[in-house]
């Protein structure tokens, strides 16, 4: 269609006919908005348990971590988790760690394939010899 045909049919329209198109454009608007809030109001990725954790020096030389939670548009994304570390992992899934001198130890979690969470991390730093001992 030629752009003064479309210009005149526009004009040849009724105003009712634009008036109801506008109308239904902001209720698919509005209806879009709160269906996406109904869709991701459980959504969450945060960490299971504290984000700072404090070892004493000569302490117990195993970590068990508690991970994280993630769901994402109702669905649990667990298995897009991908976990980052500077400690060692054991067969049991538990981490091993070196009290015998002071240091800082972490645990990055990112989420791979996901529309919601894909740019955040979550981190939990394991501190031996911190304040809190």
């Amino acid at each position: 269609m030629s752009r003064s045909k479309v210009k005149k049919a526009v004009k040849n329209s009724h105003p009712i006919t634009l008036i109801l198109g506008i109308v239904f454009l902001i209720i698919g608007a509005v209806a879009g908005f709160f269906t996406c809030k109904i869709i991701t109001k459980n959504d969450t990725f945060e960490l299971i348990g504290e984000s700072q954790i404090n070892i004493a020096i000569n302490g117990d030389t195993t970590y068990v971590d508690a991970g994280v939670t993630c769901v994402a548009f109702g669905r649990d994304e667990s298995d897009k988790v991908v976990v980052k570390t500077n400690m060692t992992q054991n067969a049991d899934g538990s981490y091993t760690i070196d009290t015998s001198t002071q240091g800082e130890y972490y645990i990055i979690y990112t989420v791979e394939d996901s529309l919601r969470y894909n740019d955040i991390q979550r981190v939990r730093v394991i501190t031996v010899g911190g304040t809190n001992e």
